[in-house]
């Protein structure tokens, strides 16, 4: 098996595209995420932010308190340890 049998897309695997499409297509998501960008100095701090942004939004949703469509988000990634923040970070910064 290659590494590229997992592609998505055009991205690493189904899980790191998933991601990135819903921090593209949620209105608050989008800015949030944005806002990581704008604050960072170099992509390895994109990365740590988004992944950090995404975790803490995947401890929301475990606490319980979260609505339908966090909960959708994170049933559609499915495996968050398959994401690949790097790549992620990257098509954030450019």
């Amino acid at each position: 098996m290659s590494d590229t049998d997992d592609e998505y897309e055009g991205w690493t695997n189904r899980e790191t595209w998933a991601v990135n499409l819903w921090l593209s297509n949620d209105e608050g998501m989008y800015n949030e995420v944005n806002e990581i960008v704008d604050n960072a100095e170099d992509r390895e701090e994109i990365e740590n932010g988004i992944r950090e942004y995404v975790e803490n939004l995947k401890e929301f949703l475990d606490s319980g308190e979260a609505c339908g469509e966090l909960r959708n988000m994170f049933e559609d990634i499915g495996s968050m340890w398959r994401v690949n923040w790097e790549e992620i970070a990257e098509s954030w910064k450019e």
